[in-house]
């Protein structure tokens, strides 16, 4: 794919020269802290919509818990655990995003109702959320990595009949929502009030001025789009998944993250430590 995006003012060699040498060596870093790479889910947790069973298709597919005596202190002091006493950590490290073969009517159901129950122009949001459907089949293999013969199936314009190179187009549009979300949340994590909190003085120090140095690696990359033209919903909508609703949450709050006071807590805008961990390695 080369060339300009639709809906953006940017061409496909700017945003993968712009990703791999300023951006991606940095997020790597970031979700290597602990900070980011601890994140808390109810594993057992039913379904409140439909009876599933939850059940995936491949053998070693399983999510791991961490055990809690290796979650830092700082983060299992947090909010979070109050309202959910039931959840579990997982080391992303340990359990990284891959294929789980969970595919067939239970997956479409889970699209279909995404794709519904939706309060958007159905081009501004299909589009995000389309590279992320198991059914477009754009993840892959049990596991990441370069694989041409796999690349050519899914993406090659003759194979694919022609969807290959829309595919890959979404999933550039995907990355720039999101890169443009991180760029306008920068002021809510500029103020010395907010802490990336661990328990780890130096480490937390360290982690925070990373990040900040990677919002500014987003502020220096100016062919976004504008999002004012292409979401004519409103908030209720980014509610889809947590990494891209996070995104979208920044992108329709713009307003008062420019409001947010520098020494007090925010009472029209918000972050949860989930949020933050998930745009970051949603991104990653």
């Amino acid at each position: 794919v080369t060339g300009v995006l639709d809906d953006c003012l940017c061409d496909v060699d700017s945003i993968d020269n712009f990703n791999t040498f300023k951006i991606f060596p940095k997020i790597k870093r970031l979700q290597e802290r602990d900070y980011f790479r601890y994140y808390k889910v109810n594993l057992k947790r039913p379904c409140p919509f439909w009876a599933e069973d939850g059940h995936c298709s491949i053998k070693d597919c399983h999510v791991e818990p961490c055990p809690e005596s290796k979650i830092p202190v700082g983060i299992k002091a947090g909010s979070s655990n109050k309202r959910s006493p039931a959840a579990q950590y997982v080391d992303l490290l340990l359990n990284p995003e891959r294929y789980t073969g969970y595919k067939g009517s239970s997956a479409w159901r889970v699209w279909n109702s995404i794709y519904e129950e939706n309060c958007f122009k159905p081009r501004s949001v299909y589009r995000p959320l389309n590279p992320l459907a198991p059914s477009r089949e754009t993840w892959g293999k049990p596991s990441w990595g370069p694989n041409i013969k796999e690349f050519k199936r899914r993406f090659d314009p003759v194979e694919t009949k022609g969807e290959g190179p829309r595919r890959l187009k979404n999933l550039y549009f995907l990355y720039l929502i999101e890169l443009r979300a991180l760029s306008k949340v920068a002021p809510y994590f500029e103020r010395s009030i907010v802490d990336l909190y661990t328990g780890n003085g130096e480490e937390d120090a360290d982690t925070k001025t990373l990040l900040l140095n990677i919002f500014q690696d987003t502020k220096s990359f100016p062919m976004h789009f504008d999002e004012k033209s292409m979401f004519a919903g409103d908030k209720k909508g980014a509610k889809s998944l947590k990494g891209l609703g996070t995104a979208l949450k920044i992108l329709f709050s713009e307003k008062e993250i420019q409001k947010l006071p520098e020494n007090s807590p925010s009472k029209g805008f918000q972050l949860t430590r989930q949020e933050i961990v998930a745009l970051l390695n949603a991104f990653g």
